[in-house]
């Protein structure tokens, strides 16, 4: 990975830190713009690597000077985009517990970041719950949240924080909802609790009526249950709304199709997929072929 020397990173912390100072105080009466002794304190132990040091210094800047908060906000944000999460945890946390009040948050959820950065999900987690109840964070920490819980494959807690988002939101994001749903009632199956499965599958469609995978999981639902005509026309109903499932859909097709004497099966497979409008002719005999079971 490319890194900076100590000695640019330093450079490159004084412009940020000149032309924020020059910008608040340019409406002021002097021409001159005038840095505080513990700014060139800080920069010193910073270009000679004393980064406790600096960082101390700037904490004790930024619990006084706006300005001086908004510099350590950057130089965090740098380092945790070098993998230096380690500082970056402690600019934010320094300013998170000895900043101003207007600077918890914005430091409490830059420190969820950096948590997350580093694969510290449960700091992460925490810190972002709490942040949920913070009126000027709540939607980042809610979408963050989210984002960590996705990768984690929580579903339960994805969908719990979902239903925490403004209604519009809500509205906007119905389709992952549903896919939130399908995920836990594919669980439930795999668990044998077909009733759960059937109730989550129920709420998924709630979200989304059209929905292939619902159809998937209720299809085989009902072959658990030996209904074989209703998982028949579940798996084709899926398969002409999403021919891109056709090589999940088809061998379960044809495995129920021999069990039901439907010597038809592969005519009214290619019919419907044909008329989904979806495939092309090439692409219909690929998806046959490819799906059919080896012979013998």
């Amino acid at each position: 990975m490319f890194e900076l020397p100590p000695l640019l990173l330093a450079l490159a912390f004084i412009l940020v830190g000149l032309a924020a100072y020059f910008l608040g105080r340019r409406n002021g009466a002097a021409r001159t713009v005038r840095l505080p002794r513990d700014y060139y304190v800080g920069l010193d132990h910073l270009i000679n690597d004393r980064f406790d040091h600096a960082a101390e210094i700037f904490a004790r800047m930024a619990a006084a000077d706006g300005d001086a908060a908004e510099i350590q906000f950057a130089l965090g944000s740098l380092f945790r985009r070098r993998g230096e999460v380690d500082r970056a945890i402690a600019i934010h946390s320094r300013l998170r517990d000895h900043g101003g009040a207007g600077l918890r948050d914005k430091a409490a959820f830059a420190l969820a970041l950096d948590y997350q950065s580093a694969g510290l999900m449960d700091r992460a987690e925490r810190v972002l719950e709490e942040l949920a109840a913070s009126r000027e964070y709540r939607h980042a920490a809610l979408d963050t949240l989210v984002g960590i819980y996705e990768t984690q494959g929580d579903w339960a807690k994805a969908l719990k924080v979902f239903h925490e988002l403004p209604p519009a939101v809500q509205v906007e994001r119905a389709r992952i909802a549903a896919h939130y749903l399908c995920e836990l009632a594919e669980y439930a199956l795999v668990q044998g609790d077909s009733e759960r499965a059937r109730t989550l599958l129920r709420q998924a469609r709630t979200h989304q009526a059209a929905l292939p995978r619902a159809d998937i999981l209720s299809a085989r639902i009902s072959e658990r249950a030996g209904d074989a005509a209703a998982a028949l026309l579940l798996y084709l109903r899926a398969l002409e709304m999403s021919p891109g499932l056709a090589l999940e859909i088809i061998p379960a097709v044809l495995a129920i199709a021999r069990q039901t004497g439907r010597v038809d099966m592969m005519t009214e497979l290619s019919t419907r997929l044909r008329h989904s409008g979806r495939v092309t002719p090439r692409q219909l005999a690929w998806l046959l072929a490819t799906a059919m079971p080896p012979a013998g």
